[in-house]
């Protein structure tokens, strides 16, 4: 293994893909860390144990974000940002109205009764935007797609932000 590697698909030998198979992600990775981890070379010299830390932490960052199909969007979309000279017209791909209109649907369900009515409503938010942040990865469409990652961390915020709060029937 480099210590560079260009891609965290080519760490486990995958097709680059918005889905990752997550059993063979996790086969894969159980396999680089019996050949890379630290204390395999514990006998070995400084260097090659610094090698191995290096590469045991570029595995586990690689395997956090693939194991995430969220991340892995992120991912996908940030290389394909490199690859595009005119990245500057991503500045301004906040859309606010399409934050404003999931805050407005998010206020009415917030009326809900019960926690897990609620956390399973933004659940379904969530899957919608993640499903349409992959279509557009794939279709090439990395404006479009990096709206729904947006989507997707606002709707992780007020998961967390209302994991603690009381419903009317608590």
């Amino acid at each position: 293994m480099t210590q560079k590697t260009s891609s965290i698909f080519a760490i486990f030998d995958l097709q680059i893909s918005h889905t990752v198979d997550i059993e063979i992600l996790d086969k894969k990775y159980a396999e680089l860390v019996r050949e890379h981890h630290p204390d395999i070379f514990i006998k070995q010299s400084t260097e090659q144990q610094k090698i191995a830390e290096q590469n045991m932490a570029m595995i586990n960052k690689a395997y956090k974000i693939l194991s995430s199909p969220k991340l892995t969007c992120q991912y996908l979309i940030d290389q394909m940002m490199q690859n595009d000279e005119t990245a500057e017209d991503f500045i301004d791909d906040y859309d606010i109205t399409d934050i404003m209109l999931l805050h407005y649907e998010i206020d009415n369900i917030k009326s809900s009764t019960d926690y897990e009515i609620f956390k399973k409503k933004i659940d379904d938010f969530y899957q919608i935007a993640l499903s349409n942040a992959k279509q557009n990865i794939i279709d090439n469409n990395i404006k479009i797609a990096r709206k729904y990652m947006n989507k997707l961390n606002f709707l992780d915020k007020i998961l967390q932000q209302t994991r603690g709060m009381k419903f009317k029937n608590e």
